[in-house]
C-alpha cells in the first residue's frame, strides 16, 4: 500500500517521537518514511513506534522500521 505524502499525514506522523529517530534525522527534518524513503542518516534501531502511528493504522500497513528500510511499495 502506498501512503500519500501529504501535510495531514505529516502532521499525524509519530516518527519524531520514535526511540530510533536520532539527532541527524531531526536536523534533516526527516519523517513520514512510510510515504517517502529511508533516512540518509545511520540511526541505531532502538525501538519502533510504527504500530501505534495513526498514518500506519489508517493506511493498513504491516511492516516496521520504514526509517531504516524505506517504503515497501
Amino acid at each position: 500500500m502506498n501512503v500519500e505524502d501529504t501535510v495531514d499525514n505529516s502532521e499525524q506522523c509519530v516518527c519524531p517521537g520514535c526511540p530510533t529517530y536520532d539527532r541527524c534525522m531531526s536536523d534533516a527534518s526527516e519523517a513520514l518514511y512510510c510515504a517517502r524513503s529511508e533516512t540518509v542518516c545511520e540511526p541505531e534501531a532502538k525501538s519502533c513506534l510504527c504500530g501505534g502511528c495513526p498514518v500506519w493504522a489508517v493506511s493498513g500497513l504491516e511492516e516496521y522500521y520504514y526509517c531504516l528500510r524505506g517504503t515497501t511499495d
